[in-house]
């Protein structure tokens, strides 16, 4: 058999395709480790960052302080809550404008928005799944998360009525709570 100039071109480029889909299947194999890598990457990023925030002595203080108002208070949490928020918030206001700051940062308001804002975003992070359940719930267990029904959604929902902020988006912030605390029930073996 004899090869023609045209037969040999048309085996060189069939050689030269074949090259290049192999090639280009080990780069798209090669960009999509990369990018798994990546995200993973940013996952441990702000896992740690959310756990040291967690861990900070700010935040022990602050969920500290809302287990004791619980404690003392366990069946008027909400109304004992807004008697202290509205005390703290006279004599701070009765402070020269140089120590508010500073008095500030001891209330128990400060401390409560500190928690909730917290668990706020790690509820929106766990909603948009940034971090996989099975990685956020080996931190933050039912226990850690038990504060949200028992003591943060109350006091918030007192605040929106105080507030007159009953509004969608704050809904939706009550639903997202709600969810993370459930999602460590279910994480566990509970619901």
């Amino acid at each position: 058999m004899e090869w023609k100039v045209a037969d040999l071109l048309t085996l060189a480029l069939i050689v030269i395709t074949g090259a290049y889909v192999i090639l280009t299947g080990l780069i798209l194999r090669t960009m999509q480790e990369e990018s798994r890598k990546a995200t993973a990457a940013r996952v441990h990023d702000l896992l740690w960052r959310l756990l040291m925030e967690y861990r900070s002595v700010e935040m022990l203080l602050a969920v500290d302080s809302l287990w004791q108002l619980h404690r003392d208070h366990p069946t008027d949490l909400a109304d004992e809550y807004e008697r202290i928020r509205n005390r703290e918030r006279a004599a701070i206001q009765a402070l020269p404008s140089a120590q508010q700051s500073e008095a500030t940062s001891g209330c128990l308001h400060h401390r409560r928005r500190l928690v909730s804002h917290f668990y706020q975003f790690l509820a929106a992070i766990r909603e948009r799944e940034a971090i996989p359940d099975g990685i956020l719930y080996a931190h933050w267990v039912e226990t850690d998360l038990k504060v949200l029904p028992t003591i943060v959604i109350p006091i918030e929902e007192r605040l929106a009525q105080e507030l007159q902020t009953d509004s969608a988006h704050f809904q939706a912030m009550i639903r997202r709570l709600r969810a993370l605390h459930q999602g460590s029930l279910k994480a566990n073996g509970g619901v």
